[in-house]
């Protein structure tokens, strides 16, 4: 068997790794400090050197993982590592054809289908055509849920306040004058009375 050209690159992680394995095995979370990486990582960041022989991996009675240099003496508590395979997912299965390709029918009863909505419940014509097409409702069926559909109620008018509330006018001493409407008031000087009858003059013409 030939031998490997691999050599970690002086400075770099791996070298670091391999330089603190000479103290004996260490956790993930060991390496991953002395690595600054995180502890998840450090396993997928040593494959390479795991490939090459240059780092095996043992385990404890626990059976934690830990990493460590070939040919190093070590505890007999640790072992040689032994990965478990976890078994495969289970495929989904595939939607049966028959639901697939039935299309729906609309229900007489049921023109828009609410109530199977409601039910959660598709139904589906038993002639179970290729073509997956909703049934279009008739006329009738139409006419007969716009009649059954409730009728909006009308909102309340709103109160005007130039009807509701009591109209005052006064003209004072000085010729101004007051105009009140329930708790809103203005007073027009004689000036602010001539603008006023100037700007409501233009729509007389």
């Amino acid at each position: 068997m030939s031998k490997s050209s691999y050599t970690p690159q002086p400075g770099s992680k791996i070298s670091a790794a391999i330089q603190a394995l000479l103290d004996g095995p260490m956790t993930a979370i060991a390496l991953g400090n002395v690595m600054t990486a995180p502890a998840n990582s450090v396993p997928q960041m040593l494959v390479k050197p795991i490939k090459e022989g240059m780092i095996i991996k043992l385990q404890d009675k626990t059976g934690l993982l830990h990493f460590s240099l070939p040919g190093m003496a070590v505890d007999e508590s640790f072992t040689a590592w032994t990965s478990v395979e976890r078994a495969p997912k289970a495929p989904k299965p595939p939607p049966r054809a028959a639901e697939a390709a039935a299309p729906f029918k609309v229900d007489a009863a049921d023109p828009f289908g609410l109530v199977a909505a409601r039910a959660g419940v598709a139904k589906r014509s038993p002639e179970g055509a290729a073509a997956s097409v909703f049934s279009a409702p008739t006329a009738d069926q139409v006419k007969h849920f716009a009649n059954r559909a409730p009728v909006p109620k009308t909102p309340p008018p709103t109160s005007d306040p130039f009807t509701t509330s009591p109209f005052v006018a006064a003209l004072f001493s000085t010729g101004d004058l007051l105009i009140q409407v329930g708790e809103a008031s203005v007073r027009l000087s004689r000036e602010h009375q001539e603008q006023l009858q100037q700007y409501v003059s233009r729509f007389k013409e």
